[in-house]
């Protein structure tokens, strides 16, 4: 998926949980700016372009979508929000770490419809009787036409969220 489609999507996602804790614009800011940060192991993603040499190092010690994109590392980044929030805003703790959860955690999950797919319990392997949870995969590639719509149908969703409500 690109960036856009993330940004968009953990943007709505993002003001999905700010609206449950009353800052639905700070939510959409927030899941927004998480739901990029995985892709910080790919140097030509979104945000690897704005961090080109972290992302560069990244990239070339770890798999794209590999221990980057687990609930693991979304775990981590919300905690650390938390701890440098606490320090430079006067949010809610718990607003700032729910709307970056939900957004990193919206990334994993549009990957997860993307034929690569995702492995978001590394380095568990789950594996159940009726159900493999280790990896997740779809059949959407990156630029498909679907991608389109789901920047369409989020972008009219925070535009009637923000102008009607």
């Amino acid at each position: 998926m690109y960036g856009v489609t993330h940004l968009s999507f953990g943007a709505v996602v993002g003001c999905i949980a700010g609206q449950c804790l009353g800052y639905p614009f700070v939510g959409a800011v927030v899941g927004g700016i998480a739901s990029i940060i995985p892709d910080i192991d790919h140097p030509y993603s979104l945000i690897g372009k704005l961090f080109r040499p972290l992302s560069s190092w990244i990239y070339s010690e770890f798999d794209h979508r590999g221990c980057i994109h687990t609930i693991w590392f979304c775990m981590f980044i919300s905690i650390l929000a938390v701890i440098v929030s606490r320090s430079f805003f006067s949010l809610s703790l718990i607003m700032i770490f729910t709307c970056m959860l939900s957004g990193a955690l919206s990334h994993l999950l549009l990957d997860s419809f993307n034929f690569t797919g995702v492995r978001p319990f590394l380095p568990l392997v789950l594996r159940g009787k009726w159900i493999q949870l280790n990896e997740f995969k779809g059949t959407i590639r990156s630029g498909d036409s679907i991608e389109g719509l789901i920047i369409i149908v989020c972008m009219i969703g925070l535009f009637i969220r923000f102008y009607y409500m």
